[in-house]
């Protein structure tokens, strides 16, 4: 059994694999919701998170990766919430830290995306428990309605951890993922209605039994979708 210290030292160490960056081609300065990539030969997990300017910790927990040394050729990774930005000096990535800001008290009226939907596990920030989202059973082919209104900006046809996923912007500040579809019912650059059917209910992905995994983040952050649930469909 590791030692507290030790995990926190590997912890620390694969946090700050994510710290460096790099452009992609014909996106630079462009915020990115996410990226779907796909292992290639000599790929590291190290390299992948500073090659998208994200923490390899956080690439690993989201595809469910456990050893860096598990990567597989031909393997496709969900990148979350990538950045596109030019290298910064150890000086401006100090400066970078994020300070409070009037964006942090500001929300969002959600609906429940699925119409009856079971919850059967809840958003949990517990490190032993880590689930950044919910997951609402429901049976097969149940429509999956937007929980607000917005554009959508990435779909996922890829069946990795998640399987088919959809990803819609609200604004500036909030973003909804909807994962483990049977059916995508829109497609990227649509702007949708609160409530518009965007695929239904399926066991896509890392799941065996039919459910939506739901996710929301603010300012980039994994929140708690329960507490913008102003409405119940």
């Amino acid at each position: 059994m590791h030692s507290p210290f030790f995990r926190i030292f590997i912890l620390t160490i694969a946090l700050l694999g994510g710290l460096g960056a790099c452009s992609l081609k014909n996106r630079r300065d462009q915020e990115l919701p996410g990226a779907s990539y796909q292992v290639k030969a000599g790929d590291t997990m190290g390299g992948i998170a500073r090659r998208y300017r994200v923490s390899a910790a956080e690439i690993m927990e989201i595809n469910g990766v456990l050893d860096v040394a598990s990567l597989k050729v031909g393997q496709y990774l969900f990148i979350p919430e990538t950045e596109a930005l030019p290298s910064l000096s150890s000086k401006e990535k100090i400066s970078k830290t994020k300070t409070p800001t009037e964006d942090d008290s500001k929300t969002i009226d959600l609906i429940l995306p699925v119409a009856k939907g079971v919850l059967f596990r809840a958003f949990d920030k517990t490190p032993e428990r880590l689930f950044e989202g919910i997951a609402l059973g429901a049976p097969q082919d149940t429509p999956v309605h937007a929980a607000a209104k917005g554009e959508v900006i990435y779909v996922a046809e890829n069946v990795n951890r998640f399987g088919r996923m959809v990803i819609i912007k609200h604004d500036q500040i909030f973003v909804s993922l909807y994962a483990h579809l049977e059916r995508v019912d829109t497609s990227k650059g649509k702007m949708v209605e609160q409530g518009d059917v965007i695929g239904t209910v399926g066991t896509s992905g890392d799941v065996e039994s039919p459910r939506l995994y739901f996710q929301v983040r603010k300012n980039r952050i994994p929140v708690d979708p329960e507490r913008y649930l102003a409405k119940r469909r």
